[in-house]
């Protein structure tokens, strides 16, 4: 390049050069400032090397570099304007590197916090001077201090502090005393200050009696206010400057910064809507506030020199609020040095490349293969490239994507990968300046390539051009082997170099090719031509639709033009403005990007900016986002009148909702669809479908709609707990191409009237109801649930008083609740409510066993009625006075208790049952002494008459012969 190019190269990338200094009689200096004694040819910025940001000195005798012929070193060193950088303006002013412009009255400056107040001193009181001016012993003066008021007496002392005193005396009487040792020589300060209301007398005096002290009292006072001024943080904010109606006022930062973000704090008080703070990178606006405004803004930055700037912008009228703008915490991404450097080649690199060389080429590089097969040598992070030591040339890694080779190591054959696949293979072959290029690579490998290139006649960055296209189909290569001399186009380009016919106004710009899912390759760029006498100049934005590859035994064949290779190349014009689309306007090689574009069949999006989108007068510093769209496959779901977007449901409730699918625009004029329905909870039943039947499939038919329902069934109480709310998405697809949809999505409410803690509403809660999902419409109390179990004693309860004993065998159902005694397993308690605990049909009062074996009343005998079977527990079965074991009548004659009804003691009752009431062996009714003597047995040695009566001790007659013994003389 020129010196010129590349000194604008140097200072595009901030970076001042740096001389590198020559020999003592060749140094730089700037005095001779030339080829000899300074080894740069920018003069004007000729510095000597330092180990100092900023600006050095030019004369670079004794410097440590001598020469940059051989072994030299080069430094170089932030711009100035990066040294110190200040973005919270703490310092109270602009710092190095920040730019204002406008008159002195009007440009930004720092402003300090401040509540308004504008304050003046006044004096109370002023005795005293300089040495013999006056001179005095003492003096004194006396001044009235108002409530509310802080009065500092300020005092100066000459070089003789020793003879200093004071005394002051305050309002209630009391003296304060100050001497020498509360001052110094020279002193000049405030010694004291008072707060108090009242009559002071100050009385100043000096021992030598040549003065050379003094004393003011003083104090502040509010004289005027003004608008108080609160900075965005901190004690300092940049302010916009005080500027009239219809003009602006400047903030800059111009400095190289480094791939990060710039942020900032801003805060606007101003006419809203006309009266704006702008925020521009680059001299493109990305940003503005107005009225009302405050907050912290961000935005990308890339490697490079950039400058930032805030405006303050006034219409022509009005203004409001504090007519101010302020920013504050300014934080920008320095560039270190190596960063520097980067900027420096980039630039230098765009500066040769980057409005396009004069031809373009193509190489095919394959990292991963290096990646994933490194030589020994190599480790990640190692440049792919490599200087050889002998030459010092530049080498590249050129070969296959695997290569065997013998390791250094010495272990054997090993695989390695290359990085180069495709050596530099030139694309285009004419005296055109091709620009701009861009490539992509579709799903088959094939490389597509878009680029301008020049159509006059002698080679110019400026001249005409047109856009052109090229698709390679490297496969045709067989096996890449880094093809050093580069491939050849003919084997491989299926469409040559061709210039696209819908490019055809005096200039094409910034061209992206793109892919979709349908097949088509779309050429986005702009067009531009200049204005002439009949008509002005403007700028289009274009999109050109490629597609229908002419295929012969089932692919493209080599070399064809454009128009050979495919059957359908449609060109529409998208935009046009007069003024720029994307930053294009004219030849296209300033500042500007390519579209920004969205091919996803059947939605089709290209977004660029321009001033103004309604292409009205556009505002100053104003950018529009617009965008183009179209849909070519375009259905849509839309609900039945009356139908709301909204459903809501009770636990097991159902509905129906009814829409309509409008076919808008279908391929083919008619397709079938299919429909679904997702995001539906759990235990939910959801059917989709068309005809009313729900069925999942229709043929749509373009122009025409189709009923389309949804039923809904809510979740019943058993399923779920809680309210619920989704969006239920209805989709409808198309069944020849799944990118052909829409959907409605509806919200859906699951609300319980009730209470969820009570599914059945009857005042018992689940977690404490036996029957939570039981019967509903009655309330839960002593009556109707004895308990408490939330299961309806009548119909659903089958255990009413939770008893372990169902109702149906439990014969006191609706008895005691609590802890059971219950031997006789009758449902009843046996300490509270069970008459017969064991179940012998003898109730408790009478049964003498009441806790005895269970239930035997229908089987087993109880003589005596006491409640004790006899068989096995009752060892007395008729009560009398007598156990079964010594009762001659064990079940006779139950419950008599007296002995005199049982002469014997037998156990059988005289009366009843006794037929030997004396047991002699004569039964009564032949017993002459039925109650006679016991414990005998009538035989003829006892009773020789056999009449019941013992001979000896009760028998008068033995011989029963009327003749009493006395009197007998035989009585036997």
């Amino acid at each position: 390049q020129s010196i010129s190019e590349a000194h604008d190269a140097c200072v595009s990338a901030g970076i001042i050069p740096i001389p590198v200094a020559g020999t003592t009689s060749y140094g730089a200096s700037t005095i001779w400032a030339n080829d000899t004694h300074v080894r740069s040819h920018m003069m004007d910025l000729a510095q000597c090397a330092s180990n100092t940001t900023g600006i050095q000195d030019r004369t670079c005798d004794d410097s440590a570099v001598n020469t940059t012929d051989a072994e030299g070193d080069m430094f170089l060193y932030p711009t100035d304007n990066m040294a110190n950088f200040e973005g919270d303006f703490e310092s109270g002013y602009l710092t190095n590197g920040w730019g204002v412009s406008g008159t002195s009255w009007n440009m930004w400056y720092v402003e300090a916090a401040n509540n308004g107040n504008v304050y003046s001193q006044a004096n109370l009181c002023d005795i005293g001077g300089t040495t013999n001016n006056p001179s005095f012993y003492s003096v004194s003066c006396n001044y009235t201090q108002s409530a509310g008021v802080t009065v500092d007496l300020t005092v100066t002392v000459d070089n003789w502090a020793s003879e200093f005193s004071m005394d002051v005396i305050l309002p209630d009487g009391t003296v304060a005393s100050f001497n020498s040792s509360t001052v110094y020589n020279y002193y000049n300060g405030v010694l004291v200050s008072f707060t108090g209301a009242g009559n002071y007398t100050i009385y100043l005096n000096d021992t030598y009696g040549d003065g050379g002290t003094s004393v003011s009292a003083d104090y502040s006072y509010v004289s005027s206010s003004n608008p108080p001024s609160t900075p965005i943080s901190g004690a300092y904010s940049a302010r916009s400057g005080d500027i009239s109606d219809g003009d602006s006022t400047n903030l800059e930062f111009t400095g190289v910064l480094s791939n990060g973000t710039v942020t900032f704090a801003y805060n606007v008080s101003s006419e809203a809507n006309y009266d704006f703070l702008t925020f521009s990178v680059d001299g493109a606006q990305i940003a503005q506030w107005s009225g009302s405004q405050s907050g912290n803004f961000s935005t990308p930055v890339s490697l490079g020199q950039h400058t930032l700037k805030w405006t303050y912008v006034k219409d022509g009228s009005v203004s409001a609020g504090s007519d101010a703008a302020w920013i504050d915490d300014v934080v920008v991404p320095l560039a270190n040095y190596t960063e520097e450097m980067q900027a420096l080649v980039q630039s230098i690199i765009a500066l040769t490349s980057g409005t396009g060389s004069t031809e373009t080429f193509l190489t095919v590089l394959n990292p991963y293969s290096l990646l994933n097969n490194p030589r020994t040598t190599w480790r990640p992070g190692d440049s792919a490239t490599s200087i050889d030591p002998d030459t010092g040339q530049y080498v590249e890694d050129i070969g296959p994507a695997l290569d065997y080779v013998w390791q250094e190591d010495g272990s054997g054959w090993g695989t390695i990968g290359h990085f180069v696949l495709v050596n530099d293979t030139r694309l285009t072959n004419g005296h055109g300046w091709s620009s701009s290029p861009d490539v992509n690579v579709d799903d088959d490998g094939n490389i597509h390539v878009v680029w301008v290139d020049g159509r006059s006649t002698i080679p110019s960055k400026v001249g005409p051009s047109q856009l052109h296209y090229m698709q390679i189909d490297l496969d045709r290569a067989g096996a890449l082997d880094g093809e050093a001399d580069g491939l050849e186009m003919s084997q491989v380009a299926v469409v040559t170099d061709s210039a696209v016919i819908g490019s055809d106004m005096t200039w094409g710009s910034n061209p992206r090719v793109d892919f979709d899912n349908d097949g088509s390759i779309h050429i986005t760029w702009f067009e531009s031509m200049p204005g002439t006498d009949d008509e002005n100049s403007r700028v289009e934005l274009r999109w050109t639709r490629i597609v229908s590859p002419q295929l012969e035994d089932g692919e493209m064949p080599l070399g064809r033009t454009l128009e050979q290779a495919y059957g359908v190349i449609n060109t529409r014009i998208i935009a046009t403005s007069t003024d720029n689309l994307m930053g294009v306007f004219g030849t296209g090689l300033d500042s500007s990007s390519q579209p920004i574009v969205n091919f996803d069949w059947p939605d089709r999006e290209i977004i660029w900016t321009t001033p103004d989108c309604s292409e009205t007068s556009s505002s100053a510093d104003r950018w529009d986002v617009c965008m183009w769209s179209e849909n070519v496959y375009n259905m849509v779901i839309e609900l039945a009148p009356a139908q709301p977007d909204e459903i809501t449901l009770g636990p097991g409730e159902s509905t129906n909702v009814e829409m309509m699918l409008r076919g808008i625009r279908v391929s083919g004029g008619s397709d079938i669809v299919i429909t679904e329905a997702h995001g539906a909870p759990d235990d939910w039943f959801v059917d989709v479908g068309f005809s009313k039947s729900y069925q999942s499939t229709t043929t749509l038919i373009e122009g025409t709609t189709s009923d389309l329902d949804l039923f809904l069934r809510a979740p019943g109480l058993q399923e779920v707990n809680d309210d619920q709310t989704f969006h239920l998405t209805v989709t409808v697809t198309s069944s020849t191409k799944a990118e052909a949809t829409t959907s409605k999505t509806i919200l859906v409410n699951l609300v319980n009237e009730a209470d969820w803690n009570d599914d059945d509403g009857d005042g018992v809660t689940d977690d404490e109801d036996d029957c939570q999902f039981g019967e509903t419409g009655w309330t839960s109390d002593i009556d109707t649930d004895h308990d408490g179990d939330g299961c309806r004693d009548a119909t659903e309860d089958l255990n009413d008083d939770n008893d372990a004993y169902p109702d149906a065998y439990d014969s006191c159902p609706s008895g005691y609740m609590g802890e059971h005694v219950d031997l006789d397993a009758d449902g009843c308690d046996d300490l509270h409510e069970d008459p017969d605990t064991d179940g012998d049909g003898v109730e408790n009062y009478l049964d003498l066993c009441p806790n005895g074996a269970q239930y035997w009343g229908s089987f087993a005998e109880d003589h005596d009625g006491d409640g004790c079977r006899d068989a096995d527990e009752d060892d007395n079965d008729d009560n009398d006075p007598y156990p079964d074991a010594e009762d001659d009548c064990p079940e006779g004659v139950v419950w008599w208790s007296s002995t005199i009804f049982d002469h014997d003691g037998d156990g059988c009752h005289d009366l009843q049952e006794d037929e030997d009431d004396d047991n002699d062996g004569v039964t009564d009714d032949d017993d002459l002494c039925p109650l006679g003597m016991t414990l005998w047995f009538s035989d003829p040695s006892s009773d020789y008459d056999s009449d019941g009566c013992h001979d000896v001790a009760e028998d008068m007659d033995i011989d029963n012969d009327g003749v009493l013994d006395e009197f007998d003389e035989c009585p036997r």
